[in-house]
């Protein structure tokens, strides 16, 4: 039997805490791979978790996706920002970081400037790699839950609230208006495409729609929340989702 509390009472060096937990990670993941099952196999989720490669699988199968570099390069970021009219910076992981007071952060996507550039250098912030994404200007974002095939489409007028214009996230669900909403067919079918290279049953796509009509794909959570959308929409997700655990 795993002592999970164990861990934490032994006095360990840095080195000794890092090696811990890779092999702690290396355990729990074998088991769960050799006895767990789940809606979506875990080495789908593996793969379809990582940001950069859905994106080229996005980009393959012919969905708009923003230009987005992955750098900590200063002259590199500089050019790709002197490209566009905004860049946005977001996390490659969607991770909730534990601060050193214990209050969980979410770190959001933020419109940036060159000045915050330079500074981050000069900090040495940009000793990691970094997401920069072309800012889409929105008409709405989208929600849309795929189950089985069975796909729930959520409008999400992010742009009424100032709060929630850059990232959704950062809630203001009052000011922010939830329909349901029906997508193209075209738009419908890539999606599933996606699914189907991950070899997902469950994902959450977030999508962003342009005055223009254009529709831009910006990730896909394997293990996306869909409850405020299904008590905001009356969309039947979790019925879908109870539905097909019965029938697998």
């Amino acid at each position: 039997m795993l002592d999970l509390n164990r861990i934490q009472t032994l006095n360990m060096s840095d080195f000794s805490q890092k090696w811990s937990s890779l092999e702690w990670h290396q355990t729990l993941e074998g088991l769960a791979l050799a006895h767990t099952s789940s809606m979506n196999p875990i080495q789908s989720l593996y793969y379809a978790s990582n940001k950069i490669y859905q994106a080229h699988i996005a980009k393959k199968i012919g969905v708009n996706v923003p230009e987005f570099i992955v750098s900590n390069n200063k002259e590199e970021i500089t050019k790709f920002f002197n490209k566009h009219d905004s860049i946005i910076a977001k996390p490659l992981h969607g991770e909730i970081i534990k601060k050193r007071n214990n209050d969980d952060e979410i770190l959001y996507a933020n419109i940036i400037s060159k000045e915050t550039i330079d500074i981050a250098n000069e900090k040495e912030i940009m000793s990691t790699p970094i997401l920069f994404q072309e800012y889409i200007k929105k008409e709405l974002e989208l929600r849309v839950t795929i189950v089985d095939k069975k796909i729930f489409s959520c409008a999400i007028h992010s742009q009424s609230s100032h709060i929630s214009s850059i990232d959704w996230r950062r809630y203001d669900i009052k000011n922010t208006p939830h329909y349901i909403y029906v997508l193209p067919k075209n738009i419908e079918d890539k999606l599933l495409q996606i699914m189907k290279h991950f070899n997902l049953i469950y994902g959450a796509f977030d999508l962003v729609k342009t005055k223009n009509g254009e529709y831009y794909f910006l990730e896909v959570n394997p293990t996306g929340q869909w409850l405020w959308i299904e008590e905001l929409t009356g969309l039947k997700i979790s019925q879908s989702i109870a539905e097909w655990l019965i029938s697998n």
